[in-house]
């Protein structure tokens, strides 16, 4: 044995046998911790956080999901954590209690049970095993006399052999354990929900609807997922466009919602000629129920949207309005929406609605420089145009609505001019591009100015609220 004084204890408390007076309070304070934890997690702020989280990929299903996948996870793992600081500090309070002493032979323990004699000792992580009558006692490292001898030191008898199973018996490696399982075991939800989401954002990429729908039926609550990846792939195609309709209809009911996905649906509406459906959706008031009334003809409803303050504020929606005072038959009054100072060439739809007032209004030559101007379209302030859209986004659906737009465009300028054939081409060739893209709303507007203009062409449809005998009663040649 080392030279020392024989009497060892916890290298925490050396002065005399006491439990350090830190630990109680701090185990006692983890717990109101812990318990503050709980009611935010599963009652508060952190549960609200948690289920807007998974809302962005389950929709409804999003508060079952966040429990499951999100809430009882971080719960178990806090928990368990809180446990493991509680068990360790129990420990040390433990420790702190004993005391070895040297005796006549061997050793006498205070505070616990320990080998009298030590007859073999084996190293293990955080103490070591020692054989004393007849059977084996761990002892942790930090017993230290008053000179900081450690006991381990003192007590050990020859070598301990190399290799022997108890060198991985520790109840330090035994709580790892613990604690890595346990952490594995309640990440588990966790680690599926993100395998199914990747197998089906892999299985939605790759159009295998087979695999889908075996996913789905399965794993149902990410159905509001496969709907949001699905309105994601840029179309300009009927029938893939009206497919995008349809799921971002369901997903107003059941999720994903994003900010500006209403008005994305409303407008999707509109440009695929479902103006009503469009207009019932957004519950007949604000700007888009104005410019929905127009574009259909519905002269009175727009008119009591005007009077009853829900078309938008006083200032906005120029061009809608301007064209419902030309539906109207106030010509003057659509050129006074108008003709207010502008910077360059106005957009063309705004310039389409004053050439056919200043032409229903008599003003020819300013008419006709307009009617040239519509004729290039390309040249007029539009929405960017990208020759290399994405392969995701609506930029596909608006270079394809340019293109209508364009050729409409024609088609009223050469009608302005006087040449009816021409812009009945024209406007052969823009229905086509439309009803091939699903855009036939987007001619709406157009529709009504050549009607406006030649009430017998191909683009007349029956309107209502138009006073008869106002429509260009006798067309003139610019």
């Amino acid at each position: 044995m080392s030279q020392t004084d024989g009497r060892f204890r916890y290298f925490l408390y050396k002065v005399r046998i006491s439990p350090t007076k830190w630990i109680s309070p701090l185990q006692w304070s983890l717990l109101v911790a812990w318990l503050f934890f709980a009611h935010w997690l599963l009652f508060g702020w952190g549960r609200i956080v948690e289920v807007e989280y998974f809302r962005h990929f389950h929709g409804v299903f999003a508060e079952e999901v966040a429990f499951k996948a999100g809430i009882l996870p971080n719960f178990g793992l806090v928990t368990l954590a809180m446990l493991a600081l509680e068990a360790w500090l129990q420990a040390l309070w433990k420790r702190s209690t004993c005391e070895v002493q040297a005796v006549e032979g061997g050793w006498r323990w205070l505070g616990r049970r320990g080998p009298e004699v030590v007859r073999g000792m084996i190293g293990s992580p955080g103490g070591a095993w020692c054989l004393g009558a007849g059977r084996w006692f761990f002892v942790p490292k930090g017993y230290v006399d008053s000179g900081g001898a450690d006991w381990l030191r003192c007590a050990a008898n020859g070598p301990s052999p190399l290799w022997h199973w108890r060198r991985l018996a520790s109840p330090l490696l035994g709580l790892l354990v613990i604690l890595l399982a346990g952490a594995a075991w309640l990440e588990r939800p966790v680690i599926e929900h993100r395998t199914v989401l990747r197998r089906i954002y892999r299985a939605v990429e790759s159009g295998n609807s087979a695999k889908i729908a075996a996913l789905l039926k399965d794993h149902p609550e990410f159905r509001p997922w496969v709907l949001y990846l699905s309105v994601m792939p840029a179309c300009d195609q009927a029938a893939c466009l009206q497919s995008q309709i349809a799921d971002r209809l369901e997903m107003l009911s059941i999720g994903p919602g994003y900010a500006g996905d209403g008005a994305t649906l409303v407008r999707l509406l509109i440009v695929n000629g479902r103006a009503p459906l469009a207009l019932r959706l957004i519950g007949g008031k604000g700007p888009l129920a104005l410019d929905i009334a127009v574009r259909l003809g519905h002269v009175r409803e727009a008119e009591k949207l005007l009077a009853d303050g829900r078309g938008g504020r006083k200032g906005d929606m120029k061009a809608t309005k301007a064209l419902l005072r030309l539906q109207e038959g106030r010509y003057g009054a659509a050129l006074g929406d108008l003709q207010r100072p502008e910077d360059g060439t106005p957009p063309q739809r705004m310039l389409a609605i004053r050439a056919v007032a200043e032409y229903l209004a008599g003003r020819c030559d300013q008419a006709r420089r307009d009617a040239f101007l519509l004729m290039v379209p390309e040249s007029l302030p539009q929405a960017a145009h990208s020759y290399d859209n994405p392969p995701t986004g609506l930029a596909t659906l608006i270079d394809a609505s340019q293109d209508i737009r364009a050729a409409a465009s024609r088609a009223l300028g050469q009608l302005l001019l006087g040449d009816g054939g021409a812009a009945r081409s024209e406007w052969a060739a823009a229905e086509e591009r439309a009803r091939r893209a699903g855009l036939m709303g987007t001619l709406d507007n157009d529709r009504i100015l050549l009607g406006l203009l030649d009430p017998s062409g191909p683009w007349s449809r029956p309107r209502t609220g138009v006073p008869s005998g106002q429509v260009a009663g006798s067309r003139k040649v610019l």
